[in-house]
């Protein structure tokens, strides 16, 4: 497990305010230090929100009452997928393509 950052330091975060601070696992903490961008207000995310169906509103709540989103089997194996090497990435690209197409089975 790590410490993980609400707001980055970089974007005026603080390591002392305590409520900035996550317990992250280091898989999900690390790459996102490299896409961290300064968060978004509530009035810049509340318009995405209104335009989500009945049914993907009721699903932000319970993340948001919960402080984590859960995760279906598709984001899981897609976590993995994009951990792979960009060769391994290319060849499992190829080999997802024939599948959808109707050629592999697994």
């Amino acid at each position: 497990m790590t410490v993980g950052h609400i707001l980055a330091n970089d974007h005026g975060g603080s390591n002392a305010d305590l409520n900035n601070l996550r317990t992250e696992c280091k898989r999900c903490n690390e790459p996102v230090r490299q896409e961290i961008r300064v968060p978004k207000t509530l009035q810049e995310v509340l318009p995405d929100v209104r335009k989500l169906k009945r049914v993907e509103k009721e699903r932000l709540l319970s993340w948001v009452r919960a402080q984590q989103r859960s995760r279906d089997k598709l984001d899981v194996v897609y976590d993995d997928a994009r951990r792979l090497s960009p060769a391994e990435r290319a060849v499992l690209e190829s080999l997802i393509q024939i599948m959808v197409n109707g050629g592999l089975e697994s």
